[in-house]
């Protein structure tokens, strides 16, 4: 049920009085002219202010799907760890996912001061959860470090530790989350973000690729103009079997209790390319690809057992102008993740590990889209040595050579 509410105008306790008691208190300028039962409602004076968002959406109705949504529920990321996690953890997520989801209004419009002072979201609101390797914390040239204690240095971000790299530069313009992101888009549930399309609806044909009409039709702009992404190749989830067993893993991350997490592989540079849920080309990156290992005495050991190999199609929130150059897309098998195992540095076989390669997608697949397919690579992306192909990087050279200082 929606609370009711009381204006100042209709006869509401005027502010003044509570506040000669509360006089710690400050109205956020957006709620000024009310009265104090409009939050703190029934007409009861010394009523607390409720909890239940419906409280804000008396005022403010048409965002109940915010509290529907993935930011709410947390379903996606609990689908993936139950998939996976669920077969020999069963308690996983419930255990050590569940303390970042939205709980109500409040979260993200009264992060800083609570509700007396209620505002848009600014960066720090949306990065309390969009941090570590979750997408969001990249965009301010911040990549997560590896688990072990030894690489914990450099800036600290909410109790981790990360290395800089080269932000977006929409933050080098000063643009902070809520330019892109509108809770109109987070409520309705169609759409999350403004596409690039609708700032930059006649992107430059001076720029080679622009005029190159599969790009301009088939790829995501951020197939080619992010930057790099952070990466983890072999997410490893580590159960030790009691707190003396525990003290083997303490150099790792401590997920609680004696889970440790471990990874296998770390990488920042420019993300593989996939197929997203649309058809289109798109950055993608390992979700996670699990392996799980339990040190019980009283049980069968388990060691490096492979849970699941999920990747996922996504936006690097690295947007730079600079755009890669050809060879790094066309016949590059490993970009795409169609490598020879044999031509791999990283032979996991040898390390005893259940997957042929991180980069091929034998055993993999993507939670949102598609890898592309060997059929496709070969017939539309290895194209070095066509005429068109060597005629094209011949001018991208040669716009290179023309801008060297």
């Amino acid at each position: 049920m929606i609370l009711p509410i009381l204006r100042a105008e209709s006869g509401g306790t005027p502010q003044k009085p509570c506040l000669s008691c509360h006089k710690g208190v400050r109205t956020d300028p957006a709620h000024a002219g009310l009265a104090c039962e409009s939050c703190h409602a029934n007409g009861k004076m010394h009523a607390k202010a409720p909890e239940d968002p419906k409280a804000c959406l008396g005022c403010h109705p048409g965002h109940e799907g915010i509290l529907k949504g993935p930011m709410a529920t947390r379903r996606n990321e609990e689908k993936i760890v139950q998939r996976a996690l669920g077969k020999v953890a069963p308690g996983f997520f419930k255990d050590r996912c569940s303390g970042c989801h939205l709980q109500g209004c409040l979260d993200c419009h009264g992060a800083a001061s609570g509700a007396h002072g209620v505002a848009m979201p600014d960066n720090n609101a949306c990065l309390a959860c969009h941090n570590d390797y979750f997408t969001g914390i990249e965009y301010t040239g911040l990549a997560v470090r590896e688990d072990h204690e030894r690489y914990q240095r450099g800036p600290l971000f909410r109790g981790q530790h990360y290395q800089r790299m080269l932000p977006d530069v929409h933050h080098e313009k000063g643009l902070n989350c809520t330019a892109c992101h509108t809770m109109q888009g987070h409520s309705s549930g169609k759409t999350a973000a403004k596409p690039c399309l609708s700032c930059h609806p006649s992107p430059s044909r001076s720029v080679l690729e622009h005029r190159i009409a599969p790009h301009m039709e088939k790829m995501e702009c951020s197939a080619c103009h992010s930057a790099w992404a952070a990466q983890e190749y072999g997410t490893f989830i580590i159960r030790a079997g009691d707190e003396k067993g525990a003290k083997a893993f303490k150099s790792i991350r401590h997920l609680g209790g004696n889970d440790f997490k471990g990874s296998y592989l770390k990488d920042y540079g420019p993300p593989p390319v996939g197929l997203n849920a649309k058809g289109i080309y798109s950055p993608i990156r390992p979700e996670f690809i699990f392996f799980f290992s339990q040190t019980r005495v009283d049980e069968s050991p388990r060691d490096n057992l492979l849970l699941g190999a999920f990747w996922k199609a996504f936006f690097p929130h690295t947007v730079r102008r600079e755009t890669a150059l050809c060879p790094s897309c066309h016949n590059n098998a490993r970009r795409f993740i169609r490598a020879n195992p044999k031509d791999d540095v990283y032979d996991i076989r040898k390390d005893g590990l259940p997957l042929a390669s991180f980069f091929t997608s034998e055993g993999q697949e993507v939670i949102n889209g598609s890898f592309v397919s060997d059929r496709i690579f070969s017939e539309r992306i290895q194209k070095e040595g066509t005429h068109p192909y060597s005629k094209l990087l011949i001018e991208k050279w040669s716009q290179v050579l023309e801008n060297l200082p």
